[in-house]
């Protein structure tokens, strides 16, 4: 079955993607989708196949510099799985990670940071490594190690919740 409009699986994850020069912006921060198709000057969407790791970055200019900026790290929902509303993003995903101000946005981008100098691949970072990220930062913690040896976190995600 496909979406007659964009010729596309509706089983697939679609992403709005958009660019305006010093005003707003809507990108995959990383993850590869499977297909991109173009919808008009400076607006794309971006399509993931079911059960794949991406992050989603929406940045708003305001009249005295940034207005918004969120960084969401999320998997594509699978056939049949309840799934989580993020604007832009339809039918929903997995959010796993979501970082909704610039303080939290550049810690999460630290994370990132390290979890890619252990060598590993953001993709295949394991969702709950994810998820004790955020129990972290919601308790205003700091996030706790990636170690690539075993492609967890060095902390269980029950202990980083006390």
């Amino acid at each position: 079955m496909t979406d007659a409009r964009l010729d596309t699986p509706l089983h697939l994850t679609r992403v709005l993607l958009s660019y305006e020069h010093q005003r707003a912006s809507r990108r995959i921060f990383f993850g590869e989708p499977m297909q991109r198709q173009p919808a008009g000057r400076g607006v794309s969407y971006a399509f993931f196949e079911p059960d794949y790791t991406f992050c989603y970055v929406v940045w708003e200019a305001g009249s005295y510099g940034t207005k918004q900026w969120s960084l969401v790290v999320c998997r594509s929902g699978r056939p049949g799985e309840t799934l989580d509303r993020v604007e832009g993003v339809e039918p929903g995903v997995r959010v796993l990670l979501r970082a909704g101000t610039a303080h939290y946005v550049r810690k999460a981008l630290a994370v990132m940071d390290e979890i890619v100098e252990e060598g590993a691949a953001l993709t295949t970072v394991p969702d709950a490594y994810w998820q004790a990220v955020q129990v972290a930062f919601d308790g205003r913690k700091p996030a706790p190690p990636f170690q690539r040896s075993d492609g967890s976190a060095a902390l269980p995600l029950a202990e980083t919740k006390r």
